[in-house]
């Protein structure tokens, strides 16, 4: 059941992650295929199942359908169902869905336009801070991670400004650091930059190594950003003073 109700809110996300890049609606018009602009019907937008009925094809143009769909789909559900297994019914479940789903979002729309939307961090900063007041929470932990996460990414921005002329950090990656922050407080948030930058180290010199980039390309940092919050998020502690040995443990 909780996978299934990953796949919904996965289908969701799709229609997020398409058109806030156009500052669309999210509500209106209802979901439509974007070369023929008909109308799907909800029988042909059952989640991952409606791709494989459809054969990744509209029905009434044939125009194919992104794989990033199902993708994104079965994404949610699996780490909605692995959020349940690992928390059960909490609060570390509430807090997990949400930032799940922000950084689902996020992530994708990063890997398309290179560009993280303030409609998306903003909420997610306020979402952290207001759920750190649950019975649970630590309200000064997240206003510090907040702002470690933000000022962290800010002050990496400022010195590649300075020392190498270009934009080092978005200003979208400042955000979203401050708004993990907020989620996994101030170890945490260091915990996750700190294997963000070796992920996105790792796989940019595997990527140059396969001639896929060349030292110019632009890479999104949000989607490695995304992933080392979701693996602190679920291994905590364990996982913050394996990388981190050492930050204080009280």
């Amino acid at each position: 059941m909780v996978f299934l109700i990953g796949l919904i809110f996965g289908s969701f996300f799709n229609v997020c992650i398409y058109r806030i890049p156009s500052k669309r609606s999210l509500v209106l018009p209802n979901s439509f295929c974007p070369k023929c602009k008909k109308p799907i019907e909800w029988y042909d937008n059952i989640p991952v199942l409606s791709y494989f009925l459809l054969k990744g094809k509209c029905r009434k143009c044939r125009a194919p359908i992104a794989v990033r769909y199902p993708l994104v789909e079965a994404l949610t559900g699996l780490l909605f169902l692995l959020l349940y297994l690992n928390f059960g019914v909490s609060f570390p479940l509430l807090r997990g869905v949400i930032l799940t789903g922000f950084l689902i979002i996020i992530a994708f729309i990063d890997f398309d336009t290179q560009y993280i939307f303030e409609v998306t961090t903003i909420p997610l900063v306020l979402a952290g801070l207001f759920l750190s007041l649950l019975p649970d929470g630590n309200p000064w932990n997240s206003l510090l991670g907040a702002i470690t996460g933000a000022g962290i990414l800010y002050v990496i921005g400022m010195l590649s400004l300075i020392l190498f002329k270009k934009e080092g950090m978005g200003g979208g990656d400042v955000y979203l650091a401050g708004a993990i922050g907020a989620f996994l407080g101030w170890k945490g948030v260091i915990a996750m930059l700190f294997l963000s930058f070796i992920l996105g180290a790792a796989v940019s010199i595997v990527l140059i190594g396969l001639k896929v980039l060349d030292r110019k390309s632009m890479i999104p940092f949000g989607p490695y950003i995304a992933a080392s919050a979701l693996a602190v998020f679920f291994f905590g502690e364990k996982l913050i003073y394996l990388l981190m040995p050492l930050l204080p443990r009280n």
